[in-house]
């Protein structure tokens, strides 16, 4: 089976398959967050079921809303639990804070936009790296640099995603124990900041801002075929497109693409309004949901 590539989100990886296709290894739990929000709780369990859906082993939960400024209580209720849990497993004495990402270009400025609203304290620091086209540094480097002379316990990684599902724009937030490829979303692979490079617990939350304009193509594609079927003068069309799959109709997009307009990526036009409503959105979950954990300790 051919991918689907330019995504970050675990979800839209299990999407590649039929819903009646059951992937031995991958468990999968929806549950609703108030009225406007699901969860969706993805665990990969063996290297199998990581290599059939393109993502480490662990676990990624993706929380859907139509609005997140309008959810946002809901949003941030549900993941500070989740981030608390975590750190008191973990027990840190010392997290570091990294927001990935380029502080110069909007849609990829949500992690340097969270940095800048993180209470630093004792315990708590936070870094901004960003890129290497401005750094001439591997992200990688300069974070496992830090942990090791700050003697960090855990890092809390935060950054823009890239989604294959344009609903999914700023209306998404992934959390997930397996860490993060920066820019591998967009192509762009670094080296990864995981548990497994860096020897201590890498936590990511990310929000997809951008979209590749073939992703887009494919499913306009998709909704004017079923518009045309609804024609009957017009199903020879939709007949003639209607034996390829979804992942050769990507193919051939992909593939008339490939000159110029299949690198490009597609942001709202609101991005700066969102980009700041989602980054306050992220600092509240980890300002809260660390400090619910320190308080927990101190009190002890």
């Amino acid at each position: 089976m051919n991918k689907f590539v330019h995504t970050d989100l675990a979800i839209e990886e299990r999407e590649r398959f039929e819903k009646n296709i059951e992937i031995f290894g991958v468990e999968i739990e929806k549950k609703k967050i108030g009225e406007k929000c699901v969860a969706t709780k993805m665990v990969i369990r063996n290297d199998t079921a990581a290599s059939k859906m393109n993502k480490s082993k662990g676990t990624y939960l993706t929380i859907e809303c139509d609005d997140i400024s309008k959810s946002k209580k809901e949003i941030s209720c549900y993941l500070e639990n989740v981030l608390r849990r975590e750190v008191e497993k973990i027990k840190p004495e010392k997290i570091l804070i990294v927001g990935l990402g380029n502080d110069r270009a909007t849609p990829d400025s949500l992690g340097p936009k969270v940095v800048e609203r993180i209470k630093v304290t004792e315990n708590v620091c936070c870094i901004a790296p960003g890129v290497y086209s401005k750094t001439g540094m591997e992200t990688f480097n300069i974070v496992h640099g830090v942990a090791d002379k700050e003697r960090i316990d855990m890092i809390i990684a935060i950054d823009s995603l890239a989604a294959r599902n344009v609903s999914r724009i700023a209306r998404t937030v992934q959390y997930t124990d397996t860490g993060i490829v920066p820019g591998s979303g967009v192509g762009n692979h670094r080296v990864g900041l995981n548990r497994e490079m860096l020897k201590i617990p890498v936590v990511a939350i990310g929000i997809p801002t951008v979209i590749n304009c073939v992703n887009i193509v494919h499913d306009s594609l998709n909704q004017i075929l079923q518009l045309l079927n609804e024609y009957e003068q017009l199903k020879k069309v939709t007949d003639t497109f209607g034996i390829l799959s979804s992942e050769e109709k990507y193919e051939f997009i992909e593939d008339i693409m490939a000159g110029g307009m299949g690198n490009m990526y597609v942001t709202p036009k609101d991005i700066d309004e969102l980009i700041d409503i989602t980054a306050q959105t992220v600092a509240d979950i980890i300002n809260k949901g660390i400090n619910l954990y320190y308080e927990s300790v101190t009190k002890i």
